[in-house]
């Protein structure tokens, strides 16, 4: 998301931990440390205001600090936070709200376009054979580095994961 909203020319202000600070800027971000006093510096490394919020993390803190700094509840949309934006009043996008399909639909193309163009990155993390699903698991719901993890076929007889 950093590098989709650098395309538009947003300036994008992204919560991480210190390890993870180089990640956020090589996306083009102001690295903020999440944790005890968010909201402070948050609104110290944006002055002019955060416009909207993209929570990718679903934490309570993730939650609190985008309602107490983003006037319009439609421009606060989470990925992980089902249950927190529908009893705020927010939004949520993911493969589970059938009712995000369309957005996902439309935005598919674009993200497509990007990344052929080189214009997008996808940064991987780790990948795992499909026999190593359960570690994979395990990787994506503890602390990890950034990045997208995936399962990819270790044989060598599909495409995704393919050996050259």
């Amino acid at each position: 998301m950093l590098q989709q909203a650098r395309q538009l020319g947003v300036r994008v202000v992204g919560t991480a931990s210190p390890a993870n600070f180089g990640f956020v800027r090589q996306f083009g971000g102001t690295p903020v440390e999440y944790g005890p006093g968010l909201l402070d510096r948050v609104r110290a490394a944006a002055p002019e205001g955060i416009a909207a919020a993209l929570d990718t993390v679903g934490s309570d803190e993730a939650g609190d600090v985008s309602l107490a700094l983003v006037k319009d509840r439609k421009r606060i949309v989470t990925i992980a936070a089902a249950p927190r934006a529908k009893a705020d009043g927010y939004v949520f996008v993911g493969a589970s709200n059938p009712e995000s399909g369309p957005f996902r639909a439309a935005a598919r193309g674009q993200v497509l376009k990007l990344a052929q163009d080189g214009a997008l990155t996808v940064p991987m993390a780790q990948t795992f054979s499909f026999t190593d699903a359960p570690a994979a698991f395990a990787t994506l719901t503890s602390p990890h580095p950034p990045g997208k993890l995936a399962l990819v076929n270790a044989g060598g007889t599909g495409r995704l994961g393919a050996q050259a």
